[in-house]
């Protein structure tokens, strides 16, 4: 035969995934099998899903035994597609998302993927099972649900990959959600700043698996910025010192402590200024 199949025939492959194709005339044959509707040839050094790569067996007067060959991680596996755009509609492009199989509620695997231009997705799940899936906008993360999106853990589900593709289609980022910042500037008991410090923003939420922990750090004048989940209150902590360690959480009435959190409300908490009550240096004696 040429590229064109003049006579075709096929088999069954038994449980230990052995097959016979009984009764070929003399010629030349391209075999290929194909699962769950993506067809995998035989090629010259394995198996391969690009047709041009093809191995043609010649038979003649014998039979011919083609060996044990095994179907490459990832290949013809299953994928899980879907767009994001962003609250305004443009698409969210170029954004890594990343799955974690979930075994006994632990992540057993991650597999990911990134959006393309148009916001659209593709990742090969490692095999069938649950996932969660979840992307970040600049350290923010955001979790696939059953209603669409969420910044909130509790509220994040999983779907189910089974032996095909899976199909999620268009989920758009809710208002509010990843949307606001809080800026200012952290200094010190005279006013000097604090620039260079590690700083966790921590949104307190009643239960502990939906207690969101953003780390970013300060500028050389002390200011920072942090894109935050979606409103409510925030309190901070501050590492004064990495050496020998020392970390300072805004406790008391000062403004970033859990007694005086700061609040984002539908637009950005600007001008926030973050002050310990005393030096670096009687904070971490």
């Amino acid at each position: 035969m040429d590229d064109r199949c003049t006579r075709t025939g096929g088999a069954t492959t038994s449980d230990d995934g052995s097959f016979t194709i009984a009764g070929p005339t003399e010629g030349r044959y391209r075999v290929s099998f194909s699962l769950n509707g993506c067809t995998i040839y035989f090629s010259s050094d394995g198996l391969t899903t690009t047709l041009s790569e093809h191995f043609a067996v010649y038979v003649k007067s014998s039979d011919v035994n083609l060996d044990h060959r095994q179907i490459p991680k990832g290949m013809c596996a299953p994928q899980i597609t879907g767009r994001i755009t962003q609250t305004n509609g443009q698409p969210l492009a170029n954004t890594h998302i990343s799955g974690c199989l979930v075994v006994d509620g632990n992540c057993a695997e991650t597999v990911g993927g990134r959006t393309d231009g148009a916001g659209s997705f593709a990742i090969t799940a490692a095999t069938d099972g649950e996932y969660r899936l979840n992307f970040e906008v600049e350290g923010c993360t955001i979790y696939f649900s059953s209603a669409g999106l969420t910044a909130t853990r509790s509220e994040r589900s999983t779907v189910r990959v089974e032996g095909r593709d899976l199909r999620l289609g268009h989920r758009q980022i809710p208002a509010g959600v990843c949307q606001h910042r809080i800026t200012g500037r952290a200094v010190d008991s005279d006013g000097a700043p604090l620039a260079g410090k590690l700083m966790i923003v921590r949104r307190p939420l009643d239960s502990a698996v939906d207690r969101t922990d953003l780390p970013t750090s300060t500028d050389a004048d002390g200011s920072f910025a942090v894109l935050v989940p979606s409103d409510g209150a925030y309190s901070f902590g501050l590492q004064l010192r990495d050496q020998p360690y020392c970390w300072y959480n805004f406790g008391g009435g000062a403004l970033g402590s859990p007694n005086n959190p700061v609040r984002v409300d539908g637009a950005d908490a600007a001008g926030v200024v973050l002050r310990p009550p005393a030096t670096i240096e009687e904070l971490c004696e």
